[in-house]
């Protein structure tokens, strides 16, 4: 059986999202696809002691309402990866593995970077060598399907190329997969992904569930992978 999950590509995402490509043989940046505006491509939360706060990239978006996710351009100037470093030190300097972590983050963080799409992809293939994953990572804009199919029929058809015989989901995907049968009658299982929520040491208080895998990584260090 070979396993196949295709999902957006997203900014540093909570540790559900590498649990899903940790369960998948094959895993595909959906990054061909239209970039939804205050989504999770340029974002993501971290946790503070005054509750969750956001970490955004800035993006150009005005007058690119139709604009691709792997075309979605980072905003001029890098004031933005200062700003996001040092919400990171701020928060998480006391955590117990902050120094394993962070000078990689700052690394990359600083590069000279085009798109949002190509600094995901590079954030999430590290933190997959950090934990351990060695699934097959691929973009769906590399496999040139049409991007003008029903969505449903398009991720089978991503699915029937890389051999597939089993479709990964995660949970909140329901809501636009309208015709599950389209998977059986190409061959493909659909299965959805359970998100277990265990809670792990943080710092600031009561547990939090849905922020930055690095939240897990500072926290819990070569451990992390035991809490996807």
């Amino acid at each position: 059986m070979k396993t196949v999950s295709v999902v957006q590509p997203s900014f540093l995402p909570w540790r559900g999202y590498f649990s899903l490509i940790a369960a998948s043989d094959v895993f595909v940046f959906y990054d061909d696809v239209q970039f939804d505006k205050n989504g999770w491509r340029n974002r993501n939360k971290i946790k503070t002691p005054a509750g969750p706060r956001w970490i955004t990239v800035p993006v150009l978006t005005k007058g690119r309402s139709h604009q691709m996710i792997k075309d979605t351009r980072i905003a001029g100037g890098r004031d933005w990866a200062d700003k996001i470093l040092k919400s990171l030190e701020l928060n998480y300097k006391k955590a117990p593995y902050f120094g394993s972590y962070f000078p990689w983050l700052r690394e990359v963080l600083r590069r000279e970077w085009a798109t949002v799409c190509e600094l995901d992809i590079a954030l999430t293939k590290g933190i997959c060598v950090f934990l351990g994953i060695e699934t097959e990572l691929l973009r769906a804009s590399d496999l040139e399907v049409a991007s003008d199919m029903a969505p449903v029929a398009r991720i089978v058809e991503i699915c029937r190329r890389l051999g597939a015989t089993r479709y990964l989901s995660g949970p909140t995907a329901r809501a636009y997969i309208d015709d599950p049968d389209e998977f059986s009658r190409g061959g493909i299982e659909l299965h959805y992904c359970d998100y277990r929520v265990d809670r792990y040491p943080q710092l600031c208080g009561e547990f939090v569930a849905q922020v930055s895998v690095v939240d897990l990584l500072f926290n819990c260090g070569e451990q992390s992978r035991n809490y996807l």
